[in-house]
């Protein structure tokens, strides 16, 4: 897929391949993974952490995502392990390997609270529970042929391409301070896109690891949830950028979609 630019942010590292990284910086390294979407690739973030490192966002759970993560394992990062895994938000393309890699590492797992409920929820709605919650939800919004409804629930796929459901080792909560090797990150968190998202902000670096919740030349999916019948997800996703408005104009902004770029 080619990508899309936008003439009015500044675009100054080049992406790795899908399936490659780079180091963006001391001890800052870029990983593309595949997706299976039409957005054909996820950034993932791995930092440097004394004698191990830190993994932000994970991919899905595939037999493609798993090889392209043995081959960076065993060719880019010195054997050094994954001592601690941090998700963005439950979206598969961000939750889905944490089982995977924790089993593997012995990582610790940290997220919000929010994203541990929402994964939580996907598992027992492909388990076929919280159908009333689902219909009556669908009810209220006229749609009358519920059963082709269906196809577009991701509760019901959300299992295929995530390695486990777990509960999180330690949560994350809006200024949180998270110390990976010489830099501490300030948890700045997001809404609308997703309940909890976590952002990362590093004042020393200059950098915003930023997930879903701000991308380089699309907009997040905002939807209302079963889970959230009267929230208002749009107003809670615009009112998440006043926080960024604060950053310095030169932040180095890491998404999880698309290209790194300043202009934020």
């Amino acid at each position: 897929m080619k990508e899309k630019t936008n003439p009015d942010l500044d675009f100054p590292i080049q992406p790795p391949e899908v399936g490659k990284g780079i180091e963006i910086a001391s001890g800052i390294h870029w990983l593309r993974l595949p997706i299976p979407f039409e957005l054909n690739h996820i950034n993932v973030w791995l930092l440097e952490d004394g004698d191990g490192y830190t993994l932000v966002d994970t991919g899905i759970y595939s037999k493609k995502t798993c090889g392209a993560w043995e081959e960076l394992l065993a060719t880019q990062f010195n054997d050094k392990p994954i001592r601690r895994l941090i998700v963005t938000h439950f979206h598969p393309d961000h939750f889905g390997l944490v089982a995977w890699l924790k089993e593997k590492f012995a990582a610790v797992y940290l997220a919000s609270r929010e994203t541990e409920e929402m994964t939580e929820y996907l598992f027992k709605l492909a388990e076929g529970q919280g159908d009333e919650l689902r219909q009556d939800f669908y009810a209220r919004h006229n749609i009358t042929e519920q059963q082709d409804f269906e196809e577009f629930l991701k509760g019901h796929i959300y299992t295929q391409i995530v390695s486990g459901s777990l509960s999180c080792d330690h949560y994350l909560a809006e200024k949180d301070i998270v110390s990976i090797g010489e830099n501490d990150w300030q948890v700045m968190m997001g809404y609308g896109h997703a309940p909890g998202h976590v952002t990362l902000y590093s004042e020393k670096l200059g950098m915003l690891i930023s997930g879903d919740q701000v991308l380089p030349t699309i907009t997040s999916n905002v939807s209302v949830h079963a889970t959230g019948p009267d929230n208002n997800p749009l107003k809670e996703f615009l009112d998440s950028f006043e926080q960024f408005r604060a950053l310095p104009e030169d932040t180095l902004v890491l998404p999880a979609h698309g290209m790194i770029f300043q202009g934020l």
